[in-house]
């Protein structure tokens, strides 16, 4: 059996990073690694890679060390102001007694190391994957050609206008591996295979999202390649892992909108490993370096805290440049792409009616 994982499933594995929640999950992806890691141990199941997947790898590896380097910097801020209570406890009763609030922040330091710890580890066992645990399924000329024609034709992957040429890069190279192999051992019948993807609306029907496209349906059946939209079902996970797993496009890749439709080429790529801060129009400048003053019977405030205050009045929206006319892209809260090409417009917005602009390099919302 051969398990091809398209890269925002990989991208998931990595670092669990739900796009509906913006926010990185704590447990779930570490599960599903550990299910994957004993599904794929089993005799004559092969994981399918290439190029495109493990530059993702090393892309993300940074974005999860960055990650660890943050929740280092938290310990150091709640190891502050554990010191700051007891502090306060001694001065009230002369002891250095525990409180509630001491050992919430115990068990917040406990379980920040705690994720550290399993972060490091995650790290080792998905390069350990990638490294060890993989078959290669090479990218041709064939398969390049054969991407730029269902680019030009607008079939499925191409046909919502988004740029999905990593993907369908994975999907094609490994198709002709299957078949080869086909070929090689002379099987009566092709070995199966599954092609896991979170973008069901790049790979999904219309009409049923747990059914592929109609565009890819002979591509499909012509390596015996099975469709699932959940890694966690198609591995036989605990149905605690299915049910975390929600069933969304991980946006990473866009076409940029200044490329003329009848070319498609791989440099015209918009690649979403930015953030477009914009201050929100309901929210008032906080500066995180500011000083803070404690008045009687306040907590200190944290440095970490500062950071959440001054994060919270901005939208974060993810954002790139082509790497071709170097325009900037973003995607708008209701999820349609933007892009801007001339940088010195002041004012800017979508069709649905979201506007900011430009002051002294702060995007403001109004």
């Amino acid at each position: 059996m051969y398990l091809i994982l398209d890269t925002n499933t990989w991208i998931f594995l990595a670092n669990g990073y739900d796009t509906k929640k913006k926010s990185y999950l704590r447990e779930e992806h570490f599960n599903l690694l550990d299910e994957f890691i004993q599904f794929t141990s089993q005799p004559d199941i092969y994981v399918l890679i290439n190029d495109i997947i493990i530059d993702e790898w090393n892309r993300n590896e940074k974005s999860i060390r960055k990650i660890i380097t943050e929740e280092e910097n938290e310990i150091s801020d709640l190891n502050k102001k554990l010191q700051n209570e007891i502090k306060n406890i001694y001065k009230k009763t002369g002891l250095k007694n525990q409180n509630k609030n001491t050992k919430e922040i115990k068990n917040k330091i406990n379980n920040t190391i705690n994720f550290i710890e399993r972060s490091e580890k995650h790290i080792q066992k998905i390069n350990e994957i990638i490294y060890t645990k993989t078959v290669r399924a090479e990218i041709s000329d064939a398969n390049l050609i054969e991407c730029s024609k269902r680019g030009l034709k607008k079939i499925a992957p191409f046909h919502n206008s988004k740029n999905n040429i990593a993907d369908c890069l994975i999907l094609l190279s490994s198709i002709d591996f299957v078949k080869k192999k086909r070929q090689d051992n002379q099987y009566v019948e092709l070995p199966a295979a599954y092609f896991i993807s979170f973008n069901k609306n790049e790979f999904s029907s219309p009409s049923n999202e747990e059914l592929i496209h109609e565009d890819l349906i002979d591509l499909f059946n012509s390596a015996n390649i099975s469709y699932n939209t959940n890694l966690g079902i198609a591995i036989s996970s605990s149905k605690e892992t299915i049910d975390y797993i929600e069933k969304e496009t991980y946006l990473k890749y866009i076409g940029c909108q200044f490329v003329a439709n009848e070319e498609l080429h791989t440099y015209h790529i918009v690649e979403l490993n930015n953030t477009l801060f914009v201050q929100r129009r309901t929210s008032s400048y906080l500066n995180p370096n500011q000083l803070f003053i404690i008045f009687n019977g306040e907590d200190a405030i944290t440095d970490s805290e500062k950071r959440n205050r001054y994060y919270n009045n901005f939208l974060h929206l993810e954002a790139g440049n082509c790497q071709f006319c170097n325009s900037l892209h973003f995607v708008c809260t209701c999820g349609e792409e933007v892009s801007i090409y001339d940088t010195n417009d002041f004012n800017h917005s979508c069709d649905c009616g979201f506007k900011f602009r430009m002051l002294n390099e702060k995007a403001v919302e109004y």
